[in-house]
Parts: structure tokens; sequence; C-alpha cells
């Protein structure tokens, strides 16, 4: 009798249920049908590639209340690469909550995936999607259920108020080997699909809705051949290439938008709509200068919390020079790897190396987790000349603008075609002698190369028990004070023909 008693109660309250989901419906047709009478403006506000910039977030979140003092239902989205960049965040535990508890105090409503996502590691990334009050899109990857992850492929974001329904999608960048630039150890049960060929299966989900908007970490370059081959879309708020552009680049009806990185603007882009049609966009840049005005206390409050680690401050030595660029710092890292290890050559991929300016003076723990965050091991291999020099092919085939790797123990002569294609590569030692194909040599590499940047060897890589960044402190500890490397001479010489 219970059973029955219930299986009826339910059976009333299903009808009751439906009866009222029906209602308002109607009520939200009327509302869509009379709002499109005439045309209204909607609000997106957008970064991308903040890398845990957190003492950005106090005037970042002042500005955004401000704009939603102006423009109340304004959709605030990331375009990835939300982590790894600030020890204060990546060394936290849980890694990476700390950006996340910012996003939530400022008020995201989406983030779609970037390859940095995937630092935290599988789990770490699902319990990173579990405490963010907002949903991570992204409509190229695929992820195994036992692992947690929560990613929509798509949604659609409805203004109620001015009966206005946007469908949003996602998309993180793809390496030549079907994977986001990460660690692929990372990624075991998440599947990809390069975003070119996904987002055309899209095309049914933008016919119901009046603008789509793709929420993108696949660089300005190919952000512009996706706008070229889905005419279709009317935003693409883009990431992954820090790419700052002023004013959106217009690929036909298509406009893509950029922030740069690290927090430096904001963009505002206002989309005006008229019965179910983009019909005007108006977009502005926005600097976030933390010196410019007000800050949001409670944030502040948060960012001085996590900040309080006395850890990160320990000096571990000195700078007898400013260093002013990427190489220069590659140059230093790639030194301490073959000094650590007494190796007789060390390479460096260039995406590893994460700041560009460490000024003169006291380097601290969070100085050299700044410029190398990702918790790589250090590894060593036995190989003969060709081995190596197959190693180094690799980098300039998978690097970004196939850059060849920072060395340290020779210098590296390349030829490359003009469409940017290795034919020949040549090691000589500190007397400009070629290198001996006769012997074999110790080579130093962290364990991202080892695993992303497949070459043919025979004997495998051996992992030294400690990370790059504990083989940098050590190196530093043992100088005390770290040389110029201002006038160093160039390690890699290129000729194109």
């Amino acid at each position: 009798p219970i059973n029955r008693l219930k299986t009826k109660h339910y059976g009333v309250m299903k009808k009751h249920r439906t009866y009222i989901q029906i209602l308002i419906s109607l009520l939200l047709g009327i509302q869509v049908l009379f709002a499109q009478e005439k045309p209204t403006t909607i609000t997106f506000l957008s970064v991308n590639d903040m890398h845990a910039t957190l003492d950005r977030f106090p005037r970042f979140a002042y500005m955004v209340d401000s704009l939603r003092g102006l423009y109340p239902d304004l959709v605030l989205v990331s375009a990835g690469d939300n982590q790894t960049g600030n020890p204060i965040n990546d060394q936290f535990s849980p890694k990476g909550y700390p950006m996340v508890a910012l996003m939530n105090a400022v008020g995201f409503n989406y983030s779609t995936v970037g390859n940095h996502e995937f630092d935290s590691r599988p789990y770490g990334f699902a319990l990173l999607t579990q405490e963010a009050q907002f949903p991570f899109i992204c409509s190229n990857v695929e992820v195994e259920p036992y692992i947690g992850i929560r990613i929509l492929p798509s949604t659609v974001h409805t203004f109620y108020d001015k009966g206005v329904r946007v469908a949003l999608l996602g998309a993180v960048q793809l390496e030549a080997d079907g994977k986001p630039a990460t660690h692929p150890d990372w990624l075991h049960g998440i599947k990809f699909e390069l975003a070119r060929d996904v987002l055309p299966r899209y095309k049914d989900m933008h016919d119901r809705c009046d603008a789509t908007v793709l929420i993108s970490h696949l660089g300005l370059e190919e952000d512009q051949v996706v706008a070229t081959q889905n005419p279709w879309i009317d935003l693409i708020i883009g990431g992954h290439s820090h790419t700052y552009l002023p004013a959106p680049v217009e690929v036909g009806s298509v406009s893509i938008s950029q922030s740069g990185c690290k927090l430096q603007h904001l963009n505002m882009m206002q989309m005006t709509l008229h019965k179910g049609k983009v019909i005007a966009k108006e977009a502005h840049s926005l600097p976030i200068d933390p010196k410019a005005g007000k800050e949001n206390k409670e944030v502040r409050a948060l960012v001085d919390q996590f900040n309080n680690n006395p850890v990160f401050s320990e000096v571990v030595g000195t700078a007898l020079d400013n260093f002013t660029s990427y190489d220069q710092l590659g140059y230093f890292m790639v030194d301490a790897y073959r000094s650590m290890t007494e190796s007789d050559i060390a390479v460096q991929n260039n995406g590893g190396v994460r700041i560009s300016k460490l000024p003169k003076g006291d380097i601290t723990r969070r100085d050299i987790l700044t410029l190398d965050p990702f918790g790589n091991e250090m590894m060593v291999a036995d190989l003969s000349l060709d081995e190596l020099k197959a190693l180094l092919l690799s980098g300039t085939v998978r690097e970004e603008e196939h850059r060849p790797f920072l060395i340290s123990g020779a210098t590296a002569h390349y030829v490359f075609t003009p469409d940017k294609k290795c034919t020949s590569i040549e090691l000589r030692d500190a007397k400009g002698k070629p290198l001996s194909p006769k012997r074999r040599y110790k080579v130093a590499y962290n364990s991202y190369i080892n695993a992303a940047y497949p070459y043919e060897h025979k004997q495998p890589a051996v992992g030294q028990g400690y990370n790059t960044a504990e083989a940098i402190m050590r190196y530093i500890g043992q100088l005390k004070k770290v040389p110029s490397y201002q006038k160093a001479s160039p390690r890699i010489h290129i000729k194109v023909k």
C-alpha cells in the first residue's frame, strides 16, 4: 500500500510539474517575442592566459564590479590557461585552488580549457572543476567519466530579460601529436579532436540561437582558420598565443578578440541583436593597472591570505645583472642542468621558460618556481651524436614557431628551409670544432621533453630523483652569485636556404 501511495503521489506531482514547465515555456516564448521587437545589447567581458597572476585580481575584481553596475547581466569568461605561472598557486594544496577561489570571488560565468589546466593532473583538474562555481566549456575534449573532470561540450546562455539566447562553444589547442601542450602523462583517460573538425557539428545549435560565441584556446592563427571555415560564428574570444589585440581582428563577419596575458587587459565586447541576428558590435580594451585606482577589498584580503607564505620569500642567491630575455634565462637553466648532472650537454624546450625578466639582486625561491613551475623531473640520457641530433630535430618539429631547443655545452648550427623545416644540424664544441661521431654524450633534459618529444635512441633516459627547479636552486646555491648573461655568445645559429 505504501508503494502504491508513493507511485500515485509521484504521478500527480509529475503531471503538475509538466503543466508548470509548459506554462514557463509559453511565458518565456512570449517574453522572447516581445524582446526581439526592438534591438537589444548584450555584454561579454573576457580575459585569457591569466597564468595564476593573483596580485592583479583585486583591481580586476573592482573593474568587473563597476561594469556589472552598468551592465547587470554581463557575462564574464576566461579563454583558458587560468593555471600555472605563480608558485603561490602552483605549490598550493590542492594545486591550483587559489585561482579557482579568486575566479569564484570575481564571479566568472564560464571558462574554456587551456592546455595548462591539465598541469594539475587529471584528478587535480577534476577537483578544480568541482570547486569552480562556473562551468568549463570545451567542444573538442572527451573525458572518461571515472576521472570526474566536469566539462561541458557546449551550452546556451540566456539573457532572460532581453529574450536573447547565445550558443557558447569552447576549444583547446592541440600539438602535432593530437594532444595539448602539457605533459602527456597527465592526459590519461582524456581524448581530443581537432577543433576545426569538431566545430562545424555545432552549426545547428547556432541556428537555434540568436548568436554564437566560441571561447577559444587555439591561438590567433588557428582562430582565423576557424573563423574562415565557420562564418556562422559571431565572436571568438581567443587565447593561447598571448596576443594583445587593442581592437578585434575581423574575418568576414566573425570578430576575434584576445587580451594578451596575465591580466594586463580586460576586453569588453557588446553585441546588438535584432530579430535573432547580430546587427552591430562594439569592442573596448580596458587596461588592468593595479596602481590606477580602487580595489575590491574582499578579493584583496583573499590574495593577501594566499600570499602569506614565507617559504617563497627565501633568498637562494644573487643575480649580478638583470636578465632581460627568455633566452638569457633559458641558457641559465640549461647551464644549471648540465652542472648539477655533470653532463656534457643540456637542453631545454622554449615553452618551459616561463618568464622573460629577472632583476638584478636577490633571487628567491618564488622567482625560480615562477621561472620553472612544472615540477618536471631531471633526466639524463646516454646518446650517440646521431641520437643527440635526432633529439634536437624533434624540438624543431614540435616547438611553436619551430624554435630550436636552448642548449648548454655546445653550439648548434641549423639549416632551415623557407617553410621552417630543418634539413641539417651541426654541433660544435667551445673551440668551434664539430663534435665527434665516435663518442657518446651524457645529455640532461626534463621529463616533459622525454615524454613529449619522441626521437630514436637505444638507451632510455634515467630520472635523477629531483625536479628541474631543484637543480636550478642547487646550482645557485653553489654559485652564490649568478653571473651576467647579457653579453653571452650566441649558442644557436640558424641559416635559411
